[in-house]
């Protein structure tokens, strides 16, 4: 998370450097007092739940690094020349993986002996950010807002080598809150590529700052020793994990659209 983190930092500095150097806005546009813009744009997001629980068992239930996306529509109105109000609102995903091990349940005839698994949790969702955004002369923008995200659906999956271990779909929706609110921050700049035609680069980061609930990656749940391979434990769980900590989303992404403006 650390390292992810900072390759962020240093992509939105990166962005905001470079976007000094590309084409400026034409003077033409100088003239006009307001405008609307409207496009699509994608990004491609790191994406993590963050819950303390989730490092209760060590290398036994590891977090690693997963990937989302999104596709969306993109409306500002820009009452000047620098500042903007926009709405993006966006079909996406959302991803967390882990690779752990486990202990099998002892037999008459075999012992109980360590499994290693991997296992996900995809999210499907629809996100609506409203953001302020204020671009320089240069084309560099800064954006900040809100974005309020609906969960449509949460889905559990993991892989062994002991069946035991392996749940090939599991819907776990029921265990997630349905919706998100995070502010957002972003960077990044505006390249006209004619008058009214502009190519968009950004780095938008979210933090959802409402308790989403939730589950592990672990695909056993001891709590239950008569089914013991039903899928992964629940956060809020007094019996494994300290119910009172909350989980949160969070992602950072590399986005690119196409906006074209209209003078009003």
């Amino acid at each position: 998370m650390k390292n992810t983190s900072l390759l962020v930092l240093a992509l939105l500095i990166s962005v905001f450097a470079s976007a000094q150097n590309k084409k400026k806005r034409p003077d033409s546009i100088k003239r006009y007092s307001s405008s609307i813009m409207v496009g699509a744009n994608a990004m491609i997001k790191n994406t993590w739940i963050l819950n303390k629980n989730l490092s209760k068992f060590g290398e036994d239930a590891k977090r690693q690094p997963a990937f989302g996306s999104s596709v969306g529509i993109n409306v500002l109105w820009y009452p000047n020349n620098r500042i903007a109000i926009g709405l993006n609102p966006s079909y996406g995903t959302m991803n967390q993986s882990f690779t752990g091990q486990d202990t099998t349940m002892p037999t008459p005839n075999n012992p109980s002996k360590n499994v290693t698994y991997e296992s996900s949790i995809h999210f499907s969702c629809i996100d609506i950010p409203l953001y302020f955004k204020y671009t320089t002369e240069g084309g560099a923008y800064f954006e900040a807002g809100f974005l309020y995200g609906m969960i449509l659906s949460a889905s559990y999956k993991s892989t062994s080598a002991n069946t035991q271990f392996t749940v090939a779909q599991k819907n776990t929706s029921s265990m997630w809150n349905t919706a998100y609110y995070a502010p957002i921050l972003g960077l990044g700049f505006d390249m006209h590529l004619t008058d009214d035609l502009i190519l968009e680069g950004s780095i938008r980061a979210a933090y959802g700052v409402n308790n989403m609930r939730g589950h592990d990656g672990r695909p056993t749940d001891w709590t239950q020793p008569n089914a013991p391979s039903n899928g992964p434990i629940k956060l809020n769980n007094g019996a494994v994990y300290d119910s009172k900590v909350s989980s949160h989303y969070f992602w950072a992404g590399v986005g690119v659209g196409i906006i074209y403006r209209f003078d009003i």
